[in-house]
């Protein structure tokens, strides 16, 4: 939450030091009003066995199959880096977004991976035209959403680094240029940017933010890779050493697909840096999938089934379900489920509370960890079972 103030507070003075301030003044005044709140809250625990709650998720929404396909793919040393870009449909800016990769102004090699995930409404003949490229693979596939269509690129990446672009979006002309330089300078697995948000409607730019992390306000976490954790895990902001994806995959069908990803490569991440520079624009356009993918829905209960999946994938990538690993977990079940969960039936919306609290009892370690304030109060709120106290903790979180 104190980033979010940062974020609001930047993009009005563009100050760090000043919206850094204003944010940690904001912080302190948000957590008295929780604790006034907490104050008159009624204790609510939910009385339900798991199994039952599971039985009643079920007959809602169960949890779905999934494949994970990694396949070894030979790394090609005269290729610095690979640019992934999932294609589904917008025919009519998908070339403004294929051309700002193509006229990088870098000394770096790269190949672009054009991967039209069944487009139905022209994209795919665009795509088609830029197959002649030397340094472009085109290749056409049944739809299985934006992860799948992540996955098939990966598949067939030869690079010695991984970036995605999302196909209605655009890329600086120097992203390619100043990310590697950070990368090769300091051989880090991930590298990190800043990016721009515009909101259009109808053609016209309603607005434009500049998307900023504070170090400020993500520090102050004792385990080294808390850090990390607090910056958000969009894929196409970053550059990745292709190693951490050797046996890392996005989770097709889920609406939510690279949730799962980016925690297990953070934690795969040996060490990461930030560059301090707007390199990407996110466009946000009226009715695109982070509008539509709001409404509740039965598949918006995929916001508990992710966190069986992550727990399946931390094992399969020989990853520990440590701490770290709990720490990812408890702050999942915050604000994030959440909102997932929350309007749906009471029966509903408690049977998914009693899953992600009997998950959370599952993995909680038997050493010493360190939680923020708020992290603790989500923690006991769910350990407690308290379904009123943690619905308050996550509108503060």
């Amino acid at each position: 939450m104190k980033q979010s103030f940062f974020g609001i507070f930047y993009s009005k003075t563009h100050n760090k030091h000043l919206s850094s301030f204003l944010a940690k003044c904001c912080y302190l005044l948000f957590l008295l009003k929780f604790t006034v709140q907490k104050l008159f809250l009624t204790n609510n625990p939910v009385v339900m066995e798991e199994k039952k709650a599971r039985e009643i998720i079920n007959q809602v929404y169960s949890k779905p199959e999934y494949t994970i396909d990694a396949r070894a793919v030979p790394v090609d040393e005269q290729i610095d880096v690979s640019v992934i870009v999932p294609v589904y449909n917008y025919k009519d800016i998908i070339e403004s977004c294929i051309d700002s990769i193509l006229n990088q102004q870098t000394k770096y090699t790269f190949e672009l991976i054009l991967v039209d995930d069944g487009s139905t409404d022209g994209a795919a003949d665009i795509v088609d035209q830029y197959q002649n490229r030397k340094n472009v693979k085109v290749i056409h596939q049944r739809n299985a959403g934006i992860g799948g269509a992540r996955n098939t690129g990966l598949n067939h990446a030869c690079g010695k680094y991984i970036m995605f672009a999302d196909c209605d979006d655009y890329v600086h002309a120097d992203f390619i240029e100043t990310m590697l330089n950070e990368a090769y300078r300091t051989n880090n697995d991930i590298v990190i940017c800043s990016y721009t948000l515009i909101k259009k409607k109808d053609g016209k730019i309603l607005s434009e933010r500049e998307i900023v992390c504070d170090e400020n306000n993500i520090m102050g976490y004792k385990d080294p890779e808390d850090k990390i954790m607090n910056y958000q895990g969009l894929p196409w902001n970053k550059i990745y050493k292709r190693e951490v994806f050797e046996n890392v995959r996005y989770i097709p069908g889920f609406w939510y697909e690279d949730t799962i990803t980016h925690f297990l490569l953070f934690r795969l991440c040996k060490s990461f840096s930030y560059v301090e520079k707007s390199l990407y624009d996110y466009m946000w356009y009226e009715g695109n999938f982070s509008h539509t993918q709001t409404k509740i829905s039965p598949k918006s209960l995929e916001r508990y089934w992710l966190l069986e999946v992550m727990a399946e994938e931390t094992t399969r990538v020989a990853l520990k379900t440590d701490r770290g690993f709990y720490k990812v977990l408890l702050r999942h079940l915050g604000r994030v489920f959440y909102s997932g969960i929350h309007g749906f039936p009471e029966e509903v919306e408690q049977s998914a509370f009693i899953m992600g609290c009997a998950l959370l009892h599952k993995y909680k370690p038997t050493e010493n960890y360190h939680l923020t304030y708020m992290e603790k109060q989500l923690e006991k709120a769910l350990l407690d079972r308290d379904i009123s106290k943690w619905a308050l903790v996550c509108q503060y979180q």
